[in-house]
């Protein structure tokens, strides 16, 4: 598990232990920060983050020999005097190894604090400039002092509440409009900012489905999945053997086996049902579709009418 979730806070920025989400605001301890750091242009770079750009940047034999380097230099210090880090250091300095000199494919640079503010400034315009244009980054305005409007309306309209999401009190765009006091068409604005401030993507319904709308509507949708698997046949009319490398992994033996690879096959395609369930609401609400004409298409129980109303509320 925690695997994919380091990925994911690496992908954007994030290097270090993430800060608790029931944690308020005002409760994060900012001191030693400045502010530059927090709005977002500046970001300081902390030695994790180093280490993990080596390990993304370097060739496998480099990586394999400041391995090697770094397992010498935390050796206690020899009898010439000489510590370990700085012997360490200077064969780094004369070692020619794949990739060590390149430069890294990220907008780091290393600022001259002797230099004159003016010099340093028109330098960092011009690697500014180059950066937006080698990525294709179009200029945009800076609208942080608005995000606490937008995450507002996020809160409200997706139950967010002391650091978790609570289904029965989320509202509809206008309950989220009427409690503002703002326009709709500007509360709808608001939440589409904070959608892309929270998941990273423009937003969209089916977005929603694969992100949020999973995660919140899993356990109903679930729920409906099996009950609608209880009602489908679980035998086919003409029957023949399964051979036991179809239910179980290779190399199982017994009951133990097959239940491993059932269980393990069931809850790799879980996550994939249930979106691929509410993508099929999605449709059928795009088309027009009630909610008695949904069920019946999809053979889902009167229950469902809970994610289904879900699903039709962000459909945008």
């Amino acid at each position: 598990m925690w695997m994919p979730l380091a990925a994911a806070l690496l992908s954007i920025g994030v290097t270090g232990p993430p800060v608790d989400p029931t944690i308020e605001f005002s409760q994060i301890d900012l001191s030693g920060h400045k502010n530059p750091w927090l709005a977002g242009p500046l970001q300081p770079m902390s030695f994790r983050g180093m280490v993990t750009l080596l390990l993304t940047a370097l060739p496998r034999e480099t990586l394999a020999e400041i391995g090697r380097k770094f397992a010498r230099a935390a050796q206690p210090g020899s009898d010439d005097g000489m510590m370990p880090q700085l012997s360490v250091t200077l064969e780094l300095l004369a070692d020619e190894l794949p990739g060590l000199d390149a430069l890294a494919d990220e907008p780091l640079v290393a600022v001259n604090p002797a230099a004159s503010q003016t010099q340093i400034v028109n330098a960092l315009k011009q690697e500014l400039a180059d950066w937006k244009r080698e990525r294709q980054l179009p200029d945009r305005r800076d609208r942080s002092d608005r995000y606490h409007e937008y995450l507002r309306a996020w809160d409200l309209r997706e139950g967010w509440r002391a650091g978790t999401y609570h289904r029965p009190e989320e509202k509809t765009l206008k309950e989220t409009a009427k409690e503002l006091a703002l326009p709709l068409q500007t509360v709808h604005n608001h939440y589409a900012s904070a959608f892309q401030l929270v998941i990273g993507h423009p937003y969209s319904p089916e977005l929603w489905i694969r992100t949020l709308g999973c995660y919140k509507l899993s356990g109903l949708v679930s729920d409906e999945l099996a009950a609608v698997s209880r009602r489908r046949p679980i035998q086919s009319k003409t029957t023949r053997d399964v051979p036991e490398s179809v239910v179980s992994p290779s190399g199982a033996d017994g009951a133990r086996g097959r239940s491993a690879g059932l269980v393990g096959l069931a809850a790799s395609n879980s996550k994939q049902d249930v979106v691929e369930l509410l993508l099929d609401v999605k449709t059928l609400v795009d088309e027009g579709k009630s909610d008695d004409e949904i069920i019946a298409a999809l053979e889902l129980s009167p229950s469902a009418v809970e994610f289904i109303s879900a699903v039709r509320a962000h459909a945008l």
